[in-house]
């Protein structure tokens, strides 16, 4: 099965990439598909933005591993929204199985400002 726009809002692309590869694409169209628009960073709405692009992250890949795939993952994800030009810094950590779960980091930014999504996938 595809993965199509209906399966998650502000996702449009299908993908057949590495799941690594995957994970980032989808990520990043659910980001875009959220705060691309803005040109300025409002801190009244970034709780609701970082609530969305999490919950649109998790229900996209969800969608695109789920059943019927060779192999099924369960995801957390982390999300962080600061002003751009503003320092952050940040640190995830798990443990896990090397041979079958891995993690992505998704960097964006536009003028006004910078979305960090960390994104551990494990399987089952």
């Amino acid at each position: 099965m595809q993965f199509t726009a209906e399966m998650a809002v502000g996702v449009t692309t299908p993908v057949a990439l590495t799941p690594e590869e995957d994970v980032t694409s989808i990520t990043n169209e659910v980001i875009e598909g959220i705060i691309g628009a803005y040109s300025s960073y409002d801190t009244s709405d970034a709780g609701d933005w970082s609530d969305r692009i999490g919950a649109n992250t998790v229900e996209a890949l969800t969608a695109h591993f789920g059943r019927g795939k060779e192999r099924r993952y369960r995801f957390t994800v982390t999300v962080t929204l600061v002003q751009h030009g503003e320092g952050i810094s940040a640190c995830s950590a798990a443990a896990w199985n090397p041979e079958t779960d891995f993690v992505v980091r998704v960097s964006w930014q536009n003028q006004a400002i910078t979305c960090l999504v960390v994104v551990f996938a494990l399987a089952w």
